[in-house]
């Protein structure tokens, strides 16, 4: 058996974080860490799956007395729409590190001096190209791969937005940065939704982000009205063209009819009733 603080040692030399982009665009991460420290990070990323995949009890009362839907929501060849259940426990790690590391963003520009820039992810698109007036535009993240359109309307669902002026690819003037939802109206949103809206998630309001039913980029407003809470993996699918969200009352405590891209309900007797008070 090795010496204990030898063997403390040689791991401490081993203790690696690193990434690669892979053909795609994707993010390759590869760490090697001490078993202390391994089992820290491996406890923050199982407890924030466990975080967001604890159920709501009214929401399962009212999955359980509501009729079944008319016919199977599940577009053919997507096993995965039904929901959380369904999601494969690696891609919800995946969504539990991404929050993790949002939280620590979070904080640290809360608690950053006056006057300090804050972290941001940083994505350049043409005005035509998000509103889809011009389908050849630029669309990527600042020194980084493109990504699609979908995911750039979905990051501007529920983000601080800052404007850039530019001609010939040179920056004139930066707009003043503005929150689309305002931490009041995130507060309402969450009192009135207290979760995840689509049909039989349990995802609580807590770890649930703000849509625009009516993007903003096509005119909708920030309006509690025009706003439903997703969680992340059903705010990636919507963007995705995976399902539709149809506001069923004109008030603040709208309900929502959730629809498969081809039109079939989805779960219409829970989503459509109001869950605020």
């Amino acid at each position: 058996v090795d010496d204990p603080e030898r063997a403390a040692m040689q791991r401490a030399r081993r203790r690696v974080v690193s990434w690669w982009l892979d053909e795609d665009g994707m993010l390759a991460l590869y760490a090697t860490l001490p078993p202390e420290e391994g089992r820290l990070v491996l406890t923050a990323i199982e407890s924030a799956v466990v975080r967001a995949a604890a159920g709501r009890a009214d929401v399962v009362d009212a999955e359980a007395s509501a009729p079944p839907a008319q016919s199977d929501p599940r577009p053919e060849g997507d096993a995965c729409i039904e929901g959380p259940a369904e999601h494969p426990h690696g891609a919800r790690r995946a969504d539990a590190l991404v929050r993790i590391c949002e939280r620590w963003l979070d904080d640290a520009a809360a608690a950053a001096p006056a006057g300090t820039a804050p972290a941001e992810l940083v994505v350049h698109i043409d005005a035509g190209t998000l509103t889809g007036a011009d389908t050849g535009g630029r669309c990527h993240l600042e020194g980084g791969p493109a990504i699609s359109v979908s995911a750039a309307r979905r990051l501007g669902c529920d983000s601080t937005l800052v404007t850039v002026l530019e001609r010939e690819g040179v920056p004139l003037d930066v707009g003043r940065s503005r929150r689309l939802l305002s931490g009041r109206m995130r507060r309402l949103l969450q009192l009135r939704d207290h979760g995840c809206r689509y049909p039989g998630c349990t995802v609580p309001a807590a770890d649930a982000e703000g849509h625009h039913v009516v993007h903003w980029v096509d005119g909708g407003s920030t309006e509690l009205a025009n706003l439903v809470s997703l969680c992340r993996f059903h705010h990636h699918r919507h963007h995705d063209g995976a399902f539709r969200i149809v506001a069923t009352h004109p008030d603040a405590h709208a309900g929502f009819r959730f629809e498969t891209a081809d039109g079939r309900p989805i779960g219409a007797s829970l989503a459509e009733q109001p869950s605020g008070p």
